[in-house]
Formats: structure tokens, sequence, C-alpha cells
């Protein structure tokens, strides 16, 4: 509790400025004066800003990630698991999570069967970037596809495609889970086009890109449209991280657990 009705009013005062990490910073100093009675004004106030200033970058960071609509909202780059036969680099995993790549407007590809981790870890990766104050948003593929022909059977398609230039990384997982048509085709195009200059973006497939173009609508008269599809995604994107699917990732954790997870080298 505050000393006195000077305090309290000092303390009131900060709240409603909405000057929280003031406000309780400022409480504690007078809780505690035997910490302080040595500390200029000056320093006094120093410390105050400086807890205010962390609270404020806190909070952008927990709006950042709520707002990317993360699967996993949880995950951190710090918990990858690296183990014999994932294929997984663990110095390439912590440059992505500097996000560097998105200063460069690189693509990312995670290509694995399902349970490997792939949106696990560009989950982590996508936080990561929040932590750095970066706009991301995660989506997937499906729903992107359904709400992309909705918006070009009301006359919206570029409005709405024009929402996501405020994000600076887009996570698009089930990545060609289903074959796209000849209308999803260049609805997808729209979209990478209007990503291409300021945003990277974060695939996850089952698919090898091998094997992308018959399931970028094959159509032989719409195969311009599949390979700017196509081009508009690779040509700027990183090698293809495969993960292996010999083990799901919940049996992983589970041998973790259980001790009997044997973890690469370089983990």
């Amino acid at each position: 509790m505050v000393i006195n009705m000077t305090d309290a009013q000092i303390y009131d005062g900060l709240r409603k400025l909405n000057l929280r990490g003031c406000a309780e910073e400022y409480q504690y100093q007078c809780q505690h004066p035997e910490l302080y009675r040595d500390m200029s004004f000056d320093s006094r106030l120093t410390v105050m800003i400086d807890k205010e200033t962390s609270r404020r970058e806190t909070k952008k960071v927990q709006t950042l990630i709520r707002k990317a609509d993360f699967k996993y909202p949880k995950a951190s780059a710090e918990d990858i698991l690296y183990y014999e036969g994932r294929h997984l680099d663990k110095a390439k995993m912590l440059k992505y999570a500097d996000c560097s790549f998105i200063d460069q407007h690189m693509n990312l590809i995670f290509q694995g069967p399902t349970g490997s981790g792939k949106t696990w870890i560009s989950c982590a990766i996508g936080i990561s970037a929040c932590r750095k104050t970066r706009k991301v948003k995660y989506l997937r593929a499906p729903e992107l596809l359904d709400e992309l022909m909705l918006a070009k059977g009301t006359g919206d398609l570029h409005n709405y495609i024009n929402e996501f230039r405020r994000y600076e990384c887009i996570i698009i997982d089930d990545w060609l889970i289903a074959a796209l048509n000849v209308d999803e085709t260049l609805n997808m195009l729209e979209f990478l086009e209007s990503c291409e200059l300021h945003c990277s973006l974060i695939f996850c497939t089952q698919y090898p890109t091998t094997s992308w173009y018959e399931r970028i609508n094959s159509n032989e008269e719409n195969k311009p449209v599949s390979e700017a599809v196509f081009e508009r995604i690779v040509f700027n994107a990183d090698d293809p991280i495969e993960l292996s699917g010999e083990t799901s990732v919940r049996e992983l954790l589970w041998k973790e657990r259980t001790g009997k997870l044997r973890r690469t080298s370089n983990a």
C-alpha cells in the first residue's frame, strides 16, 4: 500500500494517465524508501520510465501474438526439438528466428507429412517475429481460398487482399492440401502479387515443390497462371525444409519426457 495521501494521489494520477508501469514502480519506491534513499530524483524517475517502457513493450508483443491468430500461440523457437532423422539444422532455425528473412522478403517452405511439426515450427518463428514487434498473420490455405472466392464474388477482392498489406510475415498452413482449381489459382496469384514486394510468406505443406505443378491447376490453358503462382513462391524462397515423418511430434514429446529421445549433437 502507498504511504500517505500525497503518495496515493500521485499513484492514482499515474494510473489515470495509463502509466501503470510508472505507478507500480512509484508505489514500490514508496514502500521501500531505504532502497532509494541515495538515489537522485532523476535516477528514480528514470527507473519509473524504464518500468513503463518495459510494460508497454510487453503489452505490444502480447497484442501482436493475439492478433496473429497462431494455431500454437505458446510455440517457441527455443523449444524446437532437434533429433536424429528430423533433418533440422539448428543454426538455420535460429537464423529464421532472428527474422532476417523478413528484412530480405524471403519466403520459407516447411514440407513434411502430418504430425511432423511443420505448423508448430512456423508458429514458433512467427512468434519470434512478434517479439521483435513484427506484424504476423497465421492463415490456413483452405480458409484463405474460400475468403478470396467470397470476396471476388462480391467484387471486393482487391480490398480484401489489401488488408494483408499491414503484415510483414504471413504463415499459410495446409498449402495445397487440396489441388487448386482455375479460379482459386487466379485468386491466389492476385494474393501473392500483392504480398511479393512487402511481405515474407511461410508455407507449410505435405507436398515437395517438385509436385506442386500438378496440384496448382494442371489445366494446360491455365499453365501460365500456374507457373506464375509457383514462381512467386519458390523464386524468392530459401531451400525447403523437409521434415521427417517417421515419428510424430506427440510421440517425440512423450519420448523426451521419458528420457527415450536421442537429440542430435547440434541441439
